[in-house]
């Protein structure tokens, strides 16, 4: 297994470059879909190619100027950062946990070659306001497991799994493959995640936002994250209590992939 996934990756490798405070009254009604797919296909219907971000993206305005592009301390990065945000870099408390990168996901094998989390800049700063507005109430934060995704990996996830209901079919591509979405739950200030009734990636009918059949402490704490993800501008899955996708943005699918070491 070990030998097959470094010719993945390597593989990919191949494909490597360029390539608000309004909530709705309630983020989930009228959402519609049992996938990723079609849930986010209406938000996501850019081209193939990589681009600039449509007329119809979200504000990004906000007391972040240290995510310039044009900061002369980033021009060494190993990444195009007009493109992408590596969101670590940028609020080093946020704690990664990135799933593909372990064995310990729903494909059961590692499709990333190690942790790293990107975004598009409009999506990143989002992702900060949101985590630091958790902080600032009294929790530790965000945990991501999962961020952009490189469409060969999409590709690699519908071989494994061919199921539209878990997994974004590669020709439609999922908004994980814009950059644009991104998967995550909150930890307290002791680093514990905070109990969303499911663990990660449970496709089941118990990680719709719409199951009441749960603890009233995991409602709370759910209603918690919808509420913080909306006033950033981030709207849910609704099959997905993890999932969330910045309102109002368009990229097309990217095929960039990070380098490791």
């Amino acid at each position: 297994m070990k030998n097959g996934f470094i010719v993945l990756w390597l593989g990919l490798c191949t494909c490597r470059g360029g390539d608000a405070e309004r909530p709705p009254a309630d983020p989930i009604k009228g959402a519609s879909g049992n996938s990723e797919a079609s849930q986010d296909s209406a938000a996501g219907a850019a081209g193939h190619r990589e681009g600039a971000v449509d007329s119809g993206s979200a504000d990004i305005s906000g007391d972040l100027g240290s995510m310039d592009a044009t900061d002369p301390s980033r021009r060494s990065l190993d990444y195009d950062a007009e493109l992408w945000t590596e969101v670590q870099a940028e609020e080093a408390s946020i704690v990664l946990d990135i799933r593909y990168a372990t064995a310990d996901n729903f494909v059961g094998e590692p499709l990333y070659p190690c942790a790293r989390c990107f975004m598009r800049p409009e999506a990143a700063v989002r992702l900060i306001e949101a985590h630091r507005a958790l902080q600032a109430a009294g929790y530790g934060g965000l945990k991501l497991f999962d961020c952009y995704r490189p469409t060969p990996v999409q590709a690699r996830l519908w071989e494994i799994s061919p199921d539209p209901r878990a997994v974004a079919p590669p020709s439609k591509g999922s908004m994980h493959n814009r950059g644009l979405a991104i998967d995550l739950t909150v930890i307290d200030r002791e680093g514990r995640e905070l109990d969303m009734g499911t663990a990660y990636d449970a496709f089941s009918e118990r990680s719709y936002h719409s199951f009441r059949d749960l603890p009233a402490e995991v409602r709370a704490n759910r209603k918690m994250l919808r509420k913080t993800m909306a006033a950033a501008g981030f709207r849910p899955l609704r099959t997905e209590w993890w999932h969330y996708t910045l309102k109002g943005a368009s990229r097309p699918l990217a095929d960039f992939v990070w380098s490791c070491g």
